[in-house]
């Protein structure tokens, strides 16, 4: 798979799964912010992504007494 194709695929299946392999060959000409890229389709959609997922992250420390402060 080259660069254009993760793209299209991106676009069009919204996850593509790869073998590590493959991913050393790509991310040279990807900028990795995460392990996994993902394709949102709009500041919208990136905004409940990122909100449900501090959601989660604020669960796993129920119950411990710690309060994260993940914009510091």
């Amino acid at each position: 798979m080259n660069a254009e194709e993760l793209i299209r695929r991106l676009r069009d299946e919204r996850i593509v799964p790869m073998a590590a392999a493959e991913w050393a060959e790509l991310a040279e000409a990807c900028e990795v912010v995460e392990r996994v890229l993902r394709r949102l389709s709009d500041a919208e959609e990136a905004g409940h992504f990122v909100k449900d997922r501090l959601e989660a992250y604020e669960r796993m420390w129920d119950g411990c007494g710690c309060k994260i402060d993940y914009y510091k």
